[in-house]
């Protein structure tokens, strides 16, 4: 079979996706494959092609069929263990670089609900020169063993800890980051097949409101936050205005910013917490 007729067959698979998989398999650019439209692919390229349309068939998102995620011009092992980074995080790296100026020297940084550990390890490298420490914990181990992989091939030095949210954890940070759980119990089953039937639920779970532990960890925050420090959530789209209402019950002198997303649609919550 021919990288043409791969492309044409499976109509029910997008372009997109079969062009991501042959890049993959070749280890090619996309651009290689249209101008070797006549490549005529191995046995062994083959079979694997055909075991990575058949997953796709069954909705399993590409980013877990080819094991690896792009965020923010680095490549993470991605796999059933974490959420897959997604292009909004990558926004909320770049809101918080925006801010870099505000962050101290040999700043103590915390993210809670690390995932594949794409924020703290992209943060490491942003913000190599102000020599952060940065922990990062999840309530899963399953995360924090893809997490330490994927900082051990960055060569980003993480402190990773097994923890629910920051129960236990005495110290006084800088910046803590949280993209946590956000999703309404209710509209789990809406979500699409490939992030219903795959991503893990415990990823995805936000309680009642979706707003269950992002309450939960601005409760125990306030504890945790030094003066004239920053605090960044990522929550649902309409979780903006109830949120802002809480963080000022508990920040009451704190600048509190609501940013939206590429979209249009709110996405995050900054706070500057007042000394």
């Amino acid at each position: 079979m021919t990288i043409k007729q791969a492309l044409k067959n499976n109509p029910n698979i997008s372009l997109k996706d079969k062009e991501i998989f042959l890049e993959e398999i070749l280890q090619k650019e996309r651009s290689w494959l249209f101008s070797h439209e006549q490549y005529n692919l191995t046995e062994k390229e083959l079979d694997q092609f055909e075991s990575f349309i058949s997953r796709r068939e069954k909705f399993e998102p590409v980013n877990y069929i080819i094991a690896k995620t792009n965020f923010y011009n680095k490549s993470f092992v991605t796999d059933l263990r974490a959420l897959i980074p997604r292009p909004e995080t990558e926004q909320l790296v770049e809101i918080i670089l925006a801010q870099k100026k505000k962050i101290p020297k040999n700043p103590k940084i915390i993210e809670i609900g690390t995932g594949t550990g794409a924020i703290s390890i992209t943060l490491f490298h942003e913000l190599k020169k102000l020599s952060p420490q940065i922990i990062a914990t999840d309530i899963s181990q399953n995360a924090l063993d893809l997490a330490s992989i994927n900082a051990n091939n960055l060569k980003a030095k993480i402190q990773f800890i097994q923890n629910d949210l920051l129960k236990h954890i005495d110290d006084k940070f800088d910046l803590i980051i949280a993209n946590l759980p956000y999703i309404p119990h209710h509209f789990l089953k809406k979500l699409s097949p490939d992030i219903k039937y795959f991503e893990p639920e415990i990823a995805l779970d936000g309680g009642n409101d979706g707003t269950e532990l992002i309450r939960k960890l601005l409760d125990q925050a306030k504890n945790n936050i030094k003066q004239n420090s920053l605090i960044y959530l990522e929550i649902w789209h309409d979780q903006g205005e109830s949120l802002v209402q809480y963080i000022k019950n508990i920040f009451p002198k704190s600048k509190i910013n609501v940013i939206k997303d590429l979209s249009g649609q709110d996405r995050f919550i900054e706070i500057e917490v007042a000394g």
